[in-house]
């Protein structure tokens, strides 16, 4: 099974797709969250169920969402500053 990556970032790919194609050529299941809607702790966590990995943003990446996303394996944060 592939292993799911969770985009939960407005600005991922919208430069260029090639980031996409790169992990998707590597055998990665993209995810991406609906960013309309608010991030709260529960749907971060709802969001991390199944997944392996995330390309994040401004999201509450708590202590708490953490302890409750035991399949998750790396978090990637996407931005400046």
């Amino acid at each position: 099974m592939a292993p799911k990556v969770l985009i939960a970032t407005r600005s991922f790919g919208s430069t260029s797709p090639r980031p996409a194609e790169i992990l998707q050529k590597g055998g990665c299941d993209l995810v991406h969250a609906d960013m309309s809607l608010e991030m709260t702790e529960e749907r971060l966590i709802d969001l991390f169920k199944g997944v392996a990995a995330a390309i994040v943003g401004v999201v509450p990446l708590t202590a708490y969402v953490l302890e409750n996303a035991p399949e998750l394996k790396v978090v990637s944060a996407h931005g400046v500053g």
